[in-house]
């Protein structure tokens, strides 16, 4: 799956306890965000740990799931989105990770080059906007894993119109699967190879695709 930030090799540890980290990147490609992977650690007692994406004008864009660490040994730690839009392409954003206070430690790792971004702050909802210092000489070991929201899809080399067609509900949970929205001309047909967000009636072909010819495209 693929993903955007650093899974750059551990330098050393920087304090996540009511501090907000966070690196910035620009997308390559829309994504539809699936999470969050962060390199931590901490110590007893439990501390929560969630992590969040604004855009480039600071405001806030998506949010994960918050975690409760005890005596987490250093790794990464993965947490999954509860709310973010589809990331477009060429557009800046900020990836974060945030820890609540308590005895013992609770760190994020670094790289030990580029720069990231902090902002001090109590732990509690996240602010929106939030002001970001610069801290050069790290790199924040934060990454995003995600989805194409666009689907490639294939299309038909030659004419499908003797070909025999399945008409039915497509079911959103079966996953990967050929489906085609019902009322296109059968000339001009897109095969999508992916999850649609809502259950809908289609056509699709009956039998087996293997045999068929197909040329590539992007949605």
């Amino acid at each position: 799956m693929p993903w955007f930030g650093s899974q750059a090799s551990f330098y050393q540890y920087g304090a996540l306890e009511d501090i907000i980290r966070a690196d910035n990147y620009t997308m390559s490609e829309a994504a539809n965000p699936i999470s969050m992977t962060v390199y931590l650690r901490t110590t007893n007692p439990i501390k929560n740990v969630k992590c969040a994406i604004y855009d480039s004008d600071s405001n806030l864009y998506g949010y994960t799931e918050e975690r409760a660490m005890d005596n987490a040994s250093a790794g990464w730690y993965t947490f999954d989105f509860e709310s973010c839009p589809i990331l477009a392409n060429g557009e800046e954003y900020y990836i974060s990770a945030w820890m609540s206070e308590d005895t013992g430690q609770g760190n994020c790792g670094f790289d030990n080059a580029g720069s990231c971004y902090y902002m001090s702050r109590t732990y509690n909802g996240w602010p929106d906007p939030v002001s970001f210092s610069t801290l050069n000489g790290y790199t924040l070991l934060i990454y995003c894993t995600y989805e194409l929201p666009y689907t490639s899809f294939k299309t038909p080399i030659g004419s499908p119109t003797s070909w025999a067609w399945t008409s039915g509900q497509f079911d959103v949970d079966t996953g990967m699967r050929i489906y085609v929205e019902s009322g296109l001309p059968l000339d001009n047909i897109q095969f999508t190879w992916g999850t649609i967000e809502s259950s809908a009636d289609y056509y699709y072909p009956s039998g087996s695709p293997t045999s068929w010819q197909w040329s590539k495209g992007n949605a």
